[in-house]
């Protein structure tokens, strides 16, 4: 999981040519059990930070689930990939089964469960938002503020923002 917080650490910096070449470099060197689900999970989140839907997608079809952070993770690119690409249905069903997933799993370490549920919550109040209720998105807003504590947070705000 430190390989993946580092390629998280360069996306979120943007240095996505960095991380290109760490990822490539790096994940020869993985050994163990889920070491093909990271590098998957890993050309996933790069391929969803250029935009390359469609090939993130392919990468998380081939992510497995042994693991809940490896399931959590990819739940959360194929959210943001079904909003970008305007797939509200999908992305609400989706945003239900992760949800129930959540609370019927008791492997998921605490820290996950709350910053996790608290995403799902505000991606529900993002597509209300942008759907029916724009007077949700001060509400969002505000609470995005207030709270450092949430999955993808810059992702949300710049969301709320564009709308």
């Amino acid at each position: 999981i430190d390989f993946i917080s580092i390629v998280i650490a360069g996306l979120r910096l943007n240095k996505v040519s960095w991380t290109e070449i760490f990822a490539g470099k790096y994940s020869r060197k993985l050994t163990g059990e889920f070491s093909s689900d990271t590098v998957s999970l890993v050309k996933a989140l790069i391929s969803f930070n250029k935009r390359e839907f469609t090939e993130s997608i392919e990468h998380l079809s081939r992510v497995n689930y042994q693991n809940s952070y490896y399931y959590l993770k990819s739940k959360e690119t194929l959210l943001q990939i079904y909003y970008e690409q305007n797939e509200y249905e999908a992305m609400q069903s989706l945003i239900d089964s992760t949800r129930h997933y959540l609370k019927r799993r008791k492997d998921v370490l605490s820290i996950h469960y709350g910053r996790y549920l608290m995403f799902l919550k505000y991606l529900g109040i993002l597509l209300k938002a942008k759907l029916t209720d724009r007077s949700s998105k001060i509400i969002l807003k505000k609470e995005l503020k207030n709270n450092n504590n949430v999955i993808a947070r810059e992702w949300l705000i710049e969301k709320v923002y564009s709308l």
